[in-house]
């Protein structure tokens, strides 16, 4: 009987270590998320000119590394109204950040940012923040793309300094050699964030036919003008990128 009692004891005592592990990891991840979440707005102040640097810290309450990664690619191919031929306007490579702690991994990327629920970052994670400059709105297609401009994709972003580095605008151009409106617009995002992506085009992209390649591990979003309202689309797309110091 008291064999009995002992090894039920040890066996509450195990569960409840467990359950406060598993509750301290929670906290921690919800740390990086808050952390991340505020990246993410320091990168949005750099680029549009609010602020001319931010000072940044990852990982400085939590102790966790977070470092820069190479999050895939983003692609815009435009049909002009006036042709059949579609023009590659865009083709930027996206440098995201990474943090992993014990009960997951949280990334960002391009003014997204997300949890998931595993360590190696497999399961398509739960968006906590919209890539917010990627989308459509009435008539209008935007791809704001924002990348880390880092010496080492391996980079840790402990005590990092942020900069505006510069902005592409891939289309329309200002020599007007690509101008609005178009016939037809795709998006393509190539990466392992695809399922994340695809998740963004099906929300932010109303009158958009999204396909995802799985194999490819790429989601793509096309409109085009007869999908609109007024009969007509409208196209900007840039390519901004912060440096990390």
């Amino acid at each position: 009987m008291l064999a009995i009692v002992v090894v039920a004891a040890v066996g509450i005592v195990a569960v409840g270590v467990s359950v406060l592990s598993d509750g301290a990891d929670r906290i921690e991840e919800d740390a990086v998320t808050a952390e991340t979440k505020q990246l993410a707005t320091d990168i949005d102040l750099v680029y549009q000119g609010v602020s001319t640097n931010r000072s940044v810290s990852l990982g400085g309450e939590t102790g966790v590394t977070s470092t820069a990664f190479d999050a895939g690619t983003v692609t815009v191919t435009v049909t002009p109204a006036s042709s059949s031929d579609a023009v590659t306007v865009l083709d930027a490579d996206v440098t995201g950040v990474r943090s992993d702690t014990p009960s997951g991994t949280v990334t960002y990327a391009t003014g997204g940012v997300w949890e998931h629920a595993d360590a190696d970052g497999d399961t398509r994670g739960d968006v906590i923040r919209e890539p917010a400059g990627i989308g459509s709105t009435g008539d209008t297609v935007t791809v704001g793309v924002v990348s880390l401009d880092t010496q080492t994709h391996q980079r840790d972003l402990h005590d990092s300094t942020l900069r505006h580095a510069s902005t592409d605008r891939a289309f329309p151009t200002p020599d007007d050699e690509h101008e609005n409106p178009v016939e037809e617009v795709t998006v393509t995002y190539q990466g392992e964030l695809f399922e994340e992506f695809a998740a963004v085009f099906e929300e932010q992209f109303a009158a958009g036919t999204v396909a995802v390649d799985e194999s490819a591990r790429e989601v793509t979003v096309t409109v085009t003008a007869s999908g609109t309202k007024t009969g007509e689309l409208f196209v900007h797309a840039s390519d901004t990128r912060v440096t990390v110091e």
